[in-house]
């Protein structure tokens, strides 16, 4: 006899299994943890909590004692300020978490207080002026006196005479406020106060009365628009001006343009004048244009259209503000600007020698800050550029300034930026500059050498291969009251050298004071203890003082910089023609 349990043992063990398995747990909101105490004042205060990641979060607070909670709603993620409280007075409060990505809030916190501060004074704001006045209205301004957060205002106007105030108020966070009152009476006088409202029923003192009188009635109809003056006419754009006709107010201007003989006009609405010319863009290349404007008054009436004015696209216009880098290894640096508006295009490039004049070499698909080579040192170069629109249309040629090249030149301004003297032994650190450039992107990059002697001696000490970085260098272990000879040399590319820079001198004396050493030239290096002539002065650092013990004279038209002059032991300065002293802590920016 065949049995059937099998199946129907399986089926009823699954379901007691079914039967039997725990449920999940449900998933809890977490709460937020309040932090404390928190910062503020006598009206505000600023509160924080534990953020508890991907979550939001509910606020509410009150007076102690009191029922009614003001609550929030996911002001912040974790800290909010509370505004317009009372002073001298302890609030508490809770903070709730709304995880809404399982559209669950949790149990309000447990509270935490605070206490606000004793009642500040309500500071009166500032700086009350009438501005931007017009026949019918006029701008408001005044500056916050900066109260906390002060940002709530109360004011009243009236005309000059009359009893009675009329009342605004202005809500803003900026230090600078401001209202406009319209509705105006033209030619009348008026005036205005205002005051800061530093929390509900707490205001501070009203400023002094404002006055301001209101322009003669402005008549639109006879402000029609005049000198009306194209700039920047490029091939596609134009820029336009034209008089303001009711200077330092807010009218506006309504502009139209066409090609001439067209029946459809371009309007451009609202624009301002002057401030930032309106620009026509997307024009037809070598076409005349007519335009007219025509002022919107403050009050929203119109004046009549402007006489017409043109002017003409240009076929292809011209670079401009072009200026050449001079580089070592006999290159050069070639640049320029357009104006406003204008396609960038390729480019071309031609230069020649100056004296002699060479035959033309001519660079085609140049582009703008590219570099020109293989120049002869010493020699003076003319360049033009000439903007290629199209195929077969090109601008005129256009002169840069002309430049010489250089293959490779000793490092300028040499000198000592700072010096220290420690007993017999000295440091001293030497600054340079330079007048030209390198290519940073070529195969070589310039170091330099130094060498350096004392004062007579028959031979140099040498240091080759500095790196050019920050252009400075110290130099240690030297004698003390001793004056040291410096020379710079480029080191341009292999085997490639500059000449060694003119000597430049310091002496070593203690604190690097510079003092008079003999008679004679405030210029002549070796009437100064250190050998250097303080002037111009550092070329980083403060300007130092000066002791002058023997009597000098300066040349014609010379300008002394220093920090300080002493005189000791009879010592004099004479000053020439056109000579001036300047006291300076630091060479002015």
């Amino acid at each position: 006899m065949k049995t059937h349990f099998s199946r129907p043992i399986f089926f009823v063990a699954a379901l007691l299994l079914t039967l039997v398995r725990p449920a999940a747990a449900a998933q809890t909101c977490p709460s937020a943890i309040p932090n404390s105490p928190g910062s503020g004042s006598d009206r505000y205060w600023f509160i924080s909590w534990t953020y508890q990641g991907d979550a939001k979060y509910n606020l509410r607070w009150r007076p102690m004692g009191t029922a009614s909670w003001t609550t929030a709603t996911q002001p912040s993620l974790s800290n909010y300020t509370i505004q317009g409280l009372s002073a001298a007075t302890t609030y508490e409060w809770q903070v709730q978490t709304d995880c809404h990505t399982t559209s669950t809030l949790s149990a309000w916190s447990a509270s935490a207080t605070f206490t606000t501060a004793a009642q500040q004074p309500c500071l009166t704001p500032v700086d009350a002026v009438a501005t931007l006045v017009a026949d019918q209205r006029a701008t408001l301004q005044w500056t916050s006196a900066k109260y906390l957060n002060q940002n709530q205002y109360e004011g009243r106007w009236r005309a000059v005479g009359v009893g009675s105030w009329n009342n605004f108020s202005a809500t803003s966070d900026q230090s600078i406020v401001t209202h406009l009152l319209t509705g105006l009476t033209a030619a009348t006088g008026y005036e205005f106060q205002l005051r800061a409202v530093c929390s509900p029923g707490y205001f501070s003192d009203y400023t002094n009365p404002v006055q301001f009188t209101t322009l003669a009635p402005i008549v639109c109809s006879e402000l029609t628009p005049t000198g009306l003056s194209n700039i920047e006419i490029t091939s596609t754009n134009a820029r336009f001006n034209w008089h303001d006709m009711v200077q330092g107010q807010l009218e506006k201007y309504n502009l139209r343009f066409r090609p001439v003989g067209a029946a459809i006009w371009r309007n451009v609405a609202n624009a301002p004048v002057n401030t930032f010319p309106p620009t026509f863009q997307n024009l037809l290349t070598q076409t005349t244009y007519e335009w007219q404007v025509q002022t919107v008054c403050p009050e929203g009436d119109l004046s009549p259209w402007s006489a017409l004015a043109q002017f003409t696209t240009l076929l292809c216009e011209t670079p401009i503000q072009l200026k050449p880098l001079v580089y070592l290894n006999n290159k050069a640096k070639l640049s320029w600007s357009l104006l406003p508006g204008s396609i960038s295009t390729p480019f071309a490039v031609r230069y020649r020698t100056q004296n002699p004049v060479g035959a033309w070499t001519t660079v085609p698909n140049f582009g703008n800050g590219d570099f020109i080579s293989g120049l002869t040192s010493g020699l003076v170069y003319e360049w033009q550029v000439q903007k290629n629109c199209t195929s077969t249309t090109a601008s005129d040629w256009v002169s840069g300034p002309a430049f010489t090249a250089i293959d490779c030149a000793y490092p300028p301004n040499g000198g000592v930026r700072s010096a220290v003297v420690d007993g017999g032994s000295a440091a001293v650190n030497l600054k340079w500059s330079r007048t030209f450039f390198f290519d940073r992107s070529g195969p070589e990059a310039v170091t330099f050498n130094l060498r350096y002697r004392a004062e007579g001696a028959a031979t140099w000490t040498s240091l080759n291969g500095i790196n050019d970085n920050g252009f400075n260098y110290g130099l240690y272990d030297l004698a003390s009251n001793t004056t040291y000879e410096f020379q710079l040399q480029s080191n341009c590319r292999a085997g490639v050298q500059s000449a060694f820079s003119p000597t430049f001198r310091y002496r070593t004396v203690p604190g690097g004071a510079y003092y008079t050493l003999k008679d004679g030239d405030w210029n002549d290096y070796t009437v100064w203890s250190t050998a250097v002539v303080p002037e111009p002065g550092p070329l980083f650092g403060n300007y130092p003082p000066v002791e002058i013990r023997h009597n000098l004279t300066t040349p014609s038209g010379y300008t002394i910089r220093t920090n300080r002059i002493n005189y000791t032991n009879a010592g004099k300065l004479s000053l020439n023609s056109n000579t001036q002293i300047l006291l300076l802590e630091r060479e002015p920016e």
